[in-house]
């Protein structure tokens, strides 16, 4: 098959490409600087999977709700509709930020039919990935949307304030004697390695059923303290500072992935102290590197 991947050198789009071609797949790449997806050309192919965004972490976005929101909105109406006139199956990555605010700080387990509460989603960001997630469920084109929670990995970014949280305070590990934790560290969120997620969100693409937005996360919920806890017993560093006037997003988020695991057949393999073992071994061979992926 013949699939378009934008952000194909970013993160996840660097990792679904080489996943793709290991299969078989013709993959057709577009990114900066070359394919500015506000503007340039779009090519025609069997499937796409956008993955191009001007992208942040919780610090980012607390200070960017404005230009970084028109961009992907740009780039979201080009590319939809662009595949909605070639009739190209499209694969969007919807966020767990569209989710309602008070249920995620109530720690309810977060479940697709939550996306027809209230609409109270996380920033901005959130805001526009929760149009576009309601948006699909009109289109009349193949348009499938994963619900991501927070993926990570090998390969991302863990300095600057694109950053987000697991490379970024392993980085702070690798690099630092005292390690500066931004909140209480009672924070959760669930977490999926890069490799799951990569079969999760082709699983999605590919199957011949698809009943609507899905939720693609691990399903355990891990607090900042014990992401900082494995660090510690990794490194054996334990000046740990937090600091509770940095911004943290949601106090908690869970999530329910019973939809997925009645619809598709992938499971999590990667525990997670072994991925961010896996992470932090990453961070400190390329710290002082500057080839690392958006």
């Amino acid at each position: 098959m013949e699939i378009i991947i934008t952000g194909d050198k970013g993160f996840i789009g660097s990792h679904i490409s080489k996943k793709l071609k290991e299969l078989g797949h013709k993959v057709i790449g577009l990114d900066l600087p070359k394919h500015d997806l506000r503007t340039c050309e779009l090519p025609v192919a069997e499937g796409m999977i956008h993955l191009s965004a001007n992208m942040g972490g919780v610090g980012f976005f607390t200070t960017e709700q404005f230009d970084p929101i028109l961009d992907n909105m740009l780039m979201d109406a080009r590319v939809i509709k662009h595949c909605q006139k070639h009739n190209i199956k499209l694969f969007y990555p919807s966020s767990a930020c569209a989710y309602p605010l008070t249920s995620m700080n109530m720690g309810l387990e977060l479940d697709e039919l939550l996306l027809d509460s209230p609409y109270e989603p996380d920033q901005m960001y959130g805001f526009e990935k929760l149009f576009i997630t309601k948006l699909s469920e009109f289109a009349d084109f193949d348009f499938r949307v994963g619900m991501f929670h927070t993926i990570y990995g090998e390969g991302q970014e863990f300095e600057g304030k694109r950053a987000k949280f697991i490379p970024q305070i392993c980085y702070k590990f690798a690099t630092q004697d005292e390690i500066e934790v931004w909140g209480d560290g009672k924070q959760t969120r669930t977490f999926l390695h890069i490799d799951d997620a990569v079969d999760m969100i082709l699983e999605v693409f590919f199957s011949d059923k698809y009943n609507g937005p899905v939720n693609i996360s691990g399903k355990r919920e891990i607090s900042v303290s014990e992401v900082v806890g494995i660090l510690s017993d990794i490194t054996d560093k334990v000046n740990i500072k937090y600091d509770k006037s940095k911004p943290t997003g949601p106090t908690r988020r869970a999530v329910d992935m019973n939809k997925f695991y009645n619809n598709y057949q992938t499971r999590e393999k990667i525990t997670f102290r072994e991925g961010i073992r896996r992470v932090f071994n990453y961070v400190k061979s390329n710290c002082h590197s500057t080839s690392v992926l958006s």
